[in-house]
């Protein structure tokens, strides 16, 4: 088996690139697996052989897989029938306005196989191809996914991660790697560029991306505030509204006439915010590797404070809740916890209850202190306003905390009232165990039941018991 010259072009290393390969003078499209021999790897890859990737067109959507395996240059190659036509790194070369037309085509085929219920899958710069017969068509996923593990990291970055956020799911992955290619392909550059994979998921977190028509000032600014809308907040933005708005930029065209004066400021701009942005970024990232060093130290020094504030508050002053109805005290304990205001809760409470909800709210308001003192803002968003605003993905750092959909219903009246809670509660989770929730990538949702026993204590209703009933994850 030898190799023909036609290999696609991707800014990956010249031997990690999918190939045109022939045999018995037959030509066939061969993909390196970065496997050089292991039998264990050949094994898993051969009970993979038949997953299927897809030819999408007019026409419909038909299956399309792998015939093989086969040793060149000391490297196992997965080969298939051979096609003619551009891949996906290519067209991403092409000029925008040649270029367009074929981004338009792989929406079309990403709604279609939205349509026919088929599973979302990452996109791979060199496992997308545009045949010369006007289909797309997608390498089987999960060979590439398997594969993907065994080759280098520049390739894996070159690929994969640069073109797909870590954190998001179906359409809203799509929708941010379509904003991801158009970015590429009208600027030159792709936005969160980096020489390493955290380094590449760091910025899609963190960074200010400088917006599209500042690197290139003859952009109309519409079409970048769509790019970057759709980038920043994916679920604005439906592989429809693509399908629209590609099929608008193709027909009325995308650049405007600009004097030479306008391109230097537009460019200066684009100059002074990237510096800006870098800056930012080194900060974030500062914070989020020390952040709970820092949050630990200042709860050490502010503990005592607390401590003393809450003696005297509650040896000297009334409670915030004096005149409550048993259900307002409820009430007031929960909602006061996603504002983090853990002194109201401590009054809603005695003999214990509700301890490790009181020290998790005093443990993140010194750490949105912190945060604002260093950044100028916190990162922790409350829950209930959150769900009031109609529930939108929140972009790591940030994260939801706190309570929502709190429901409450009396089981037992005076003098000793009995309350049943259901709510939602919404807290951080870490990067490596997160689920990608609806809220975003760092926040996990629990359905949560609670019996709140209340009684009164110096003329105040108080709650001193609270059973946890049910406790579920919101997936």
């Amino acid at each position: 088996m030898t190799t023909n010259l036609a290999t696609m072009p991707s800014g990956i290393a010249p031997g990690e690139r999918s190939q045109v390969i022939s045999r018995n003078d037959l030509e066939y499209l061969g993909v390196p697996t970065g496997i050089r021999g292991s039998h264990h790897s050949l094994k898993m890859l051969t009970e993979l052989k038949n997953e299927p990737g897809w030819m999408v067109g007019s026409g419909g959507v038909r299956e399309w897989r792998f015939l093989g395996f086969t040793r060149m240059d000391d490297q196992v190659y997965v080969y298939g029938p051979h096609v003619s036509g551009k891949s996906l790194d290519e067209i991403l070369d092409l000029g925008p306005e040649e270029g367009l037309p074929y981004m338009l085509r792989l929406v079309n085929a990403l709604l279609l196989l939205q349509e026919r219920d088929i599973a979302p899958f990452g996109i791979y710069s060199d496992g997308v191809l545009f045949p010369d017969s006007e289909e797309v068509l997608f390498l089987p996923p999960p060979i590439l996914a398997k594969l993907k593990d065994s080759r280098s990291e520049s390739y894996r970055i070159g690929a994969f991660e640069i073109l797909n956020h870590p954190y998001l799911k179906r359409e809203q992955s799509s929708s941010f790697t379509i904003a991801v290619l158009l970015y590429k392909m009208l600027t030159g550059r792709y936005a969160h560029a980096d020489t390493t994979v955290d380094g590449v998921r760091a910025k899609m977190r963190n960074l200010e991306v400088v917006p599209a028509f500042l690197l290139e000032p003859a952009l109309k600014e519409e079409i970048s505030e769509f790019i970057m809308r759709a980038a920043s907040k994916p679920e604005s933005c439906g592989l429809k509204d693509w399908q629209h708005a590609l099929s608008g930029w193709i027909q009325t065209g995308i650049f405007r006439t600009i004097s030479d004066e306008e391109k230097n400021q537009l460019l200066e701009r684009a100059r002074d915010i990237e510096e800006k942005a870098l800056k930012g970024l080194k900060k974030k990232l500062f914070f989020e590797k020390h952040g709970k060093r820092i949050a630990v130290s200042a709860i050490v020094v502010v503990a005592v404070g607390f401590l003393i504030g809450s003696f005297l508050k509650n040896a000297l002053a009334p409670r915030v809740t004096k005149g409550f109805a048993p259900a307002q005290v409820v009430e007031a304990f929960y909602t006061a916890s996603s504002a983090l205001d853990h002194q109201t809760m401590e009054d809603c409470v005695v003999d214990g209850a509700g301890k490790g909800e009181i020290n998790e709210a005093i443990h993140l308001y010194v750490i949105a202190k912190q945060a604002i003192a260093y950044e100028g803002k916190s990162y922790i968003v409350p829950a209930d306003k959150w769900d009031s605003d109609g529930r939108p993905v929140v972009a790591a750092p940030s994260f939801v905390y706190g309570v929502a959909g709190l429901e409450v219903k009396q089981e037992r009246g005076e003098p000793e009232p009995v309350f049943l809670a259901a709510y939602e509660k919404w807290t951080r989770e870490t990067e490596e165990t997160s689920l990608g929730s609806a809220a975003g990538p760092l926040s996990v949702g629990l359905k949560i039941k609670e019996r709140l026993y209340l009684r009164q204590d110096k003329d105040d209703w108080v709650i001193y018991k609270i059973d946890r009933l049910e406790s579920d994850i919101i997936n």
